[in-house]
């Protein structure tokens, strides 16, 4: 849910709790190229232990299926500290029926409870080659 307890920048973040799979993700229309997918992510000191999050970009077919050449990068928070998370995708030569890209911040296996902080969430296409000259 959207909260103003706590954020990195400037008055809201998402906070999850106890959350088993799910966060926040959107997908957009595909296009070839470079992505990345960055978060912030705090974890309050004094909770149970258990639970991962994903950052995930994943081609998608036109019934939403996963196509090949995603990208994940998981991490375990360290309480205490925001930390800043990405996860690249190369789509410059697309899998074979790729209409969409979902990009995603997904909270999984948390305890009963147990909160996390997500917030900053940015999609950039990166220029090629030939964009940056």
């Amino acid at each position: 849910m959207r909260t103003d307890e706590l954020a990195d920048s400037g008055a809201y973040s998402l906070r999850c709790d106890g959350v088993q799979y799910g966060g926040p993700h959107q997908a957009i229309d595909f296009e070839p190229g470079v992505y990345c997918l960055v978060a912030r992510l705090y974890l309050p000191e004094g909770q149970e232990e258990g639970g991962f999050v994903d950052l995930s970009l994943t081609p998608l077919d036109d019934i939403s299926h996963n196509l090949p050449k995603g990208s994940t990068t998981s991490i375990t928070p360290a309480p205490g500290r925001w930390h800043t998370v990405a996860t690249v995708m190369d789509v410059r030569e697309p899998p074979a029926g790729a209409v969409a890209i979902r990009a995603g911040v997904w909270a999984r296996d948390f305890p009963e409870g147990k909160r996390i902080y997500i917030d900053d969430v940015v999609l950039i296409r990166l220029a090629d080659d030939a964009e940056a000259q």
